[in-house]
């Protein structure tokens, strides 16, 4: 990561700090993020969010949690872009999405 898209980690990861929650966390990290002063970019910034939720996560199975729907959105995005983009892909090579993972793109639309 760039020392800006660093900067947006600190600051999501300081927001997020003493939440009792996962949700309440990610929600707080993502809140600070969101339209970041420094970093623009809307991807760098809801990474930047789900970096400083995870840092400030000591509980392996929330980390896991955590870790796991940040992947399946990543791979919802990923074939949405090959979709969208062409490229021919058969129903059997699209994996199922894990159902025992957070809503983070609702929770990142729903951010202000």
């Amino acid at each position: 990561m760039d020392a800006v898209t660093m900067i947006a980690v600190h600051d999501a990861r300081s927001a997020c700090a003493g939440k009792p929650t996962l949700e309440a966390r990610v929600k707080a990290a993502m809140q600070a993020t969101h339209d970041h002063y420094l970093q623009t970019s809307l991807h760098l910034q809801l990474q930047a969010a789900l970096a400083g939720a995870y840092l400030e996560t000591t509980d392996e199975a929330e980390r896991d949690l955590l870790g796991r729907s940040s992947r399946a959105m990543n791979k919802a995005t990923a074939t949405l872009q090959a979709l969208l983009s062409g490229v021919a892909l058969g129903l059997e090579k699209i994996e199922p999405l894990d159902e025992d993972i957070l809503p983070l793109g609702e929770w990142w639309r729903e951010t202000k």
